[in-house]
């Protein structure tokens, strides 16, 4: 076999065609790059002009303005804010930033075309760096090249971590300032490692060991500071922060490791220096990642405020199953009377702005009235039950967990069930029974002529409207106002909104101190679910004025709701509608239900997955328990058993 790179060896720009040739044949396989990466280490072996064409051109690149500022910002976010990254990156993805063509950078680019080149150069790894590393350079040259540079950006990137680390944002409550010496340590220890080296041409074993010292102390701090978000709520801002100090103390350890006396040590510092160049110029106007990382400790922090609200939503015994089936009727009940003060609402006839305000007023009176006697509104539980579910996934003992989590999983279904047949028996009926009194008592009618009623009907239909695509926007809605909850209770415990209130001297004076401190202990505990059934009460409230004004399909379906006004339309058409009609709009409601508990359920589930590194495929075992569990007791995803089951019980 030829080696593709045989006709390069004359090439005054031997690493842009080599570049190329890696680009052209693919190589999206790792073995398929390993191959081709040692026919150009042959290549170089054979070719003695070509290796010192390649020395030159890196010595030539290295020698290029830009290589400090290369070393200081490659893949560290270089704003002071979460925001102000985010802003840049959408202005730099519209209008990319200006590469001076005497700057390295520029240069790189004129060698690599990042874009089409990342699925190769993401292949290159530790082992390859070195035979590279070995093949084309002897430890003199590359340290002799970059040792002035790399000293100075050396001091000035521990300058930016000590300033970055004493922000009042890297604080953890209750231990504020305490971390400052710590960080303040950091430029003296690498100012003397560096003395040491210029003055001996070599590494201080002792004062290195002193630096990692500190800099491990340091990256112990930073993990304390995300795990106090558990305690003191999450900030995308302490986050960034966070993130931000751990790549600049990265940075530090590979600079300095570039200088060390061990080969293996040095070649790992080049290569993780280069792994993160790479990144910066493929993905430096990047969002996924970005996202990902800031905001993996603020979405973790929703996820288990609402696994813990979830909690609240699972019956672990009958007695608790009996009082959910309490709670959901008394919903039902609150949910029948929304319905008709929506009808009446509609009745009114105020502009389409107005009525949507009316209408959301009517949602968040009701949701709130829900929360304030504890009833049970079926489709609001899964956003939250799936975060429970996701956090028991989580535990270290992944296996002994298993029959715990397929329990709760019944749970949950069961829990689920008893709540759609608390809902409905009630809405269901008494949206009709509601009509006909009315209507014999008092004369009055919700619909002002058959027709309505009968288009109020169709609405509900699976097939002739538009109401299962409706269900999931409105599964969407139950997610996302789960979300909102969770990051209200965030910021509420974050911000120390109840001892901030419980502190107001005006508000002492008004309603006395005692009063002041139970509101302050009521929104440490319901700011959270206030803040998401409002949310919803305006989601849905505007949901059909959104789909007005712009002409798009875009409306609501709340199984509840689908169901009270399905039931109070009925009165007025039951002997003009046919009964296959009643029947297969029936069904259509309860689709609408299904399709709301699968979308809100699943979205959440989704999310407090990917907060918690949860990949559901590695668990196939907890299928098959399941599996078994269904076979032996299918009516615990219904209703709940007498007796709690017990893990022993299936196997």
């Amino acid at each position: 076999m030829n080696n593709p790179f045989n006709p390069i060896k004359d090439s005054k720009k031997i690493l842009q065609e080599a570049a190329r040739i890696f680009r052209e044949n693919g190589l999206k396989e790792k073995s398929d790059f390993d191959a081709f990466f040692e026919l150009f280490i042959e290549f170089i072996k054979k070719n003695p002009n070509s290796k010192a064409r390649i020395q030159e051109e890196i010595t030539h690149l290295l020698s290029e303005p830009g290589l400090s500022d290369l070393l200081s910002n490659a893949n560290i976010n270089n704003n002071i804010s979460f925001g102000q990254e985010f802003f840049a990156r959408i202005r730099h993805k519209i209008l990319p930033k200006l590469r001076t063509e005497n700057k390295l950078r520029y240069k790189l680019r004129k060698n690599f075309d990042f874009e089409r080149d990342e699925h190769w150069l993401r292949h290159i790894d530790e082992q390859q760096v070195q035979v590279l590393y070995s093949t084309c350079f002897n430890q003199l040259e590359i340290t002799e090249l970059i040792k002035t540079r790399t000293i100075r950006v050396t001091q000035r990137l521990s300058y930016r971590f000590a300033a970055l680390g004493t922000e009042d944002r890297m604080n953890i409550r209750g231990l504020e300032n305490e971390h400052h010496q710590l960080f303040f340590s950091i430029p003296t220890l690498v100012e003397e490692n560096i003395r040491f080296f210029e003055n001996n041409k070599k590494v201080s074993s002792e004062l290195r060991a002193r630096l990692q010292t500190s800099l491990d102390e340091c990256a112990l701090y930073l993990e304390r500071v995300m795990d106090s978000f558990a305690a003191n709520g999450a900030s995308v801002e302490k986050s960034f922060g966070v993130f931000k100090c751990r790549d600049i103390l990265r940075r530090i350890e590979n600079l300095f490791d570039v200088f060390s006396n061990d080969e293996k040590i040095k070649i790992a510092g080049i290569s993780s220096i280069l792994k993160d160049v790479f990144q910066e110029e493929y993905d430096a106007e990047g969002f996924m990642d970005f996202f990902k990382e800031n905001l993996k400790g603020l979405s973790l922090r929703v996820s288990e405020h609402a696994s813990n609200t979830g909690e609240h939503y699972i019956a672990n015994s009958f007695r608790e199953y009996s009082h959910f089936l309490y709670a959901a009727i008394g919903a039902g009940f609150v949910v029948s009377f929304l319905v008709f003060i929506k009808a009446w609402m509609h009745q009114i006839g105020a502009p389409l702005f107005w009525e949507a305000i009316l209408y959301s007023l009517n949602y968040v009176f009701g949701f709130v009235l829900i929360q304030l006697f504890h009833f049970s509104l079926a489709t609001k539980q899964p956003a939250m039950t799936a975060s429970s579910i996701s956090k028991s996934w989580s535990a270290d003992d992944k296996e002994k967990n298993i029959p715990e989590l397929a329990i709760t999983i019944a749970r949950v279904f069961h829990t689920q069930t008893i709540s759609f047949i608390g809902n409905l028996i009630i809405v269901f009926p008494l949206p009709f029974i509601f009509s006909w009194l009315l209507d014999i008592g008092l004369g009055y009618k919700l619909f002002d002529t058959p027709e309505q009623a009968m288009n109020v009907i169709d609405n509900q239909h699976p097939y002739r409207s538009g109401a299962l695509w409706f269900a999931a926007i409105t599964g969407f809605y139950l997610f996302i106002s789960g979300i909102i909850a969770g990051y209200v209770d965030n910021r509420v415990i974050y911000s120390r909104i109840p001892e901030r209130v419980k502190q107001l001297k005006n508000l002492h004076r008004i309603i006395g101190y005692k009063r002041t401190a139970r509101l302050s202990k009521y929104l440490k505990n319901n700011a959270g679910g206030l803040a998401g059934n409002i949310s919803l009460g305006f989601f849905l409230g505007t949901a059909t004025f959104i789909g007005s004004i712009t002409g798009l399909p875009f409306d609501i379906r709340h199984i509840t709701f689908a169901a009270g006004s399905f039931s109070s339309a009925l009165y007025y058409v039951m002997h003009d509608i046919q009964l296959t009609d009643v029947i297969v709009t029936f069904f259509g409601i309860l689709l609408i239900g299904f399709v709301n508990f699968s979308v809100s359920f699943g979205l959440a589930f989704y999310l407090a997955c990917k907060s918690r590194d949860i990949n559901i495929l590695d668990s196939p075992e907890l299928f098959s328990f399941l599996k078994k569990y269904l076979k032996k007791f299918p009516w615990d995803f219904v209703k709940a058993p007498l007796r709690p089951r017990k893990p022993e019980d299936i196997l």
